[in-house]
């Protein structure tokens, strides 16, 4: 499996240990000795991402403590850190701002934030659309990206978590063959995550590629990825009958 830190690292769930949140100045400082924060360096495009004297960014992030532990960070509002360091990496082939901090600083400057819409619509484009999810998420945290969206940012995407689970699963696509959703799989490895708006590998029929935009690429991922199952929408165009739907206890998983 592929690592993306220097040192082995273990995941933990309670940060408690490693931050004081102080009451009366509504801030949380870091207590432990080192902090690393990982960013997605695109949320400058968003207005969510800016370093002045202080880091100011969207809390999704991947927390590394004292180089050994490991926590993903998964909340839709804008704290301001301050940092020792910052540096430039990339994963995936997606940039990250690593922000350093060390013990006693402030890991929020005020716990206090502006509710704001705009995250709602970096997340969609960023990790969805764009397919440059958070590495550190895992198949089920995407489909809960926006469970808190209404309450923190006063604004959700107007349906049922459901229909985001279906999205997720959708593009969740086998490690080594992105044509097979991840369902499908023995879910035993992260699955790939294939961008919405990709002509080559969103689609699941020919007919969608072809229809679709840049039919170029759409073109030329249909003669590489044959697909050999005839879609329902592909002859109800055609003027074929539709197939009738199975009974739930002939539906095949």
């Amino acid at each position: 499996m592929v690592s993306f830190y220097d040192h082995p690292v273990q995941h933990i769930d309670d940060l408690s240990p490693y931050f004081e949140y102080d009451p009366k100045s509504f801030t949380m400082r870091f207590i432990g000795s080192t902090l690393e924060v990982r960013v997605c360096k695109r949320f400058e495009t968003y207005g969510l991402l800016s370093v002045t004297d202080h880091v100011e960014t969207l809390a999704f992030a991947d927390l590394i403590i004292d180089e050994k532990y490991q926590k993903t960070l998964i909340l839709p509002a804008k704290i301001q850190m301050e940092y020792t360091a910052t540096a430039n990496l990339t994963i995936l082939n997606v940039p990250y701002l690593a922000v350093f901090l060390r013990h006693g600083q402030l890991f929020m400057t005020s716990t206090q934030m502006v509710k704001d819409a705009n995250i709602v619509y970096a997340l969609w484009v960023e990790f969805l659309t764009r397919g440059n999810m958070l590495y550190t998420l895992g198949y089920e945290d995407q489909a809960q990206l926006f469970d808190r969206a209404k309450s923190m940012c006063d604004m959700g995407l107007g349906v049922d978590h459901s229909i985001l689970e279906m999205i997720t699963a959708y593009l969740a696509r086998d490690p080594d063959y992105v044509q097979k959703s991840y369902r499908l799989t023995a879910m035993d490895r992260p699955p790939q995550i294939v961008p919405l708006r990709s002509v080559s590998t969103a689609p699941d029929n020919t007919t969608a590629r072809l229809l679709g935009s840049y039919h170029d690429e759409g073109f030329n991922a249909s003669l590489v990825q044959t697909v050999t199952d005839v879609k329902p929408f592909e002859q109800l165009m055609r003027g074929l009958p539709m197939p009738e739907r199975p009974l739930p206890d002939q539906l095949e998983f």
